[in-house]
């Protein structure tokens, strides 16, 4: 994966309230269904890799072109994914902290 896809999407631009709704999304029954239907797309662009006929005429530049285009779309997958994480786990320690200080008061 490329380096500068290992940083997280909107990483110090989201603010906190933002990172506890997208946490939130992630409990929604529909999360699920949107990790299914991309984990599928990527899975489909893989399979126009392993189906291509070697035995087409511009064999190489098909298959060059639908390996970039699966790997593309499985990078896109994994930085999304990633960084939901991410956000969802600095939003909620960082609201456990803000509820500590406010306890403190």
């Amino acid at each position: 994966m490329a380096k500068d896809i290992d940083v997280p999407i909107l990483e110090g631009v989201l603010q906190i309230t933002d990172q506890v709704t997208l946490g939130n999304m992630t409990l929604h029954p529909g999360y699920k269904i949107l990790i299914r239907m991309i984990n599928t797309a990527c899975a489909a662009a893989n399979a126009t890799v392993v189906s291509t006929n070697p035995e087409a005429d511009d064999y190489d530049r098909i298959l060059r072109s639908r390996q970039q285009r699966a790997r593309n779309w499985s990078e896109l997958s994994i930085w999304l994914f990633k960084s939901i994480d991410w956000h969802t786990k600095s939003g909620s320690s960082s609201q456990s902290e803000e509820e500590r200080l406010v306890e403190e008061l």
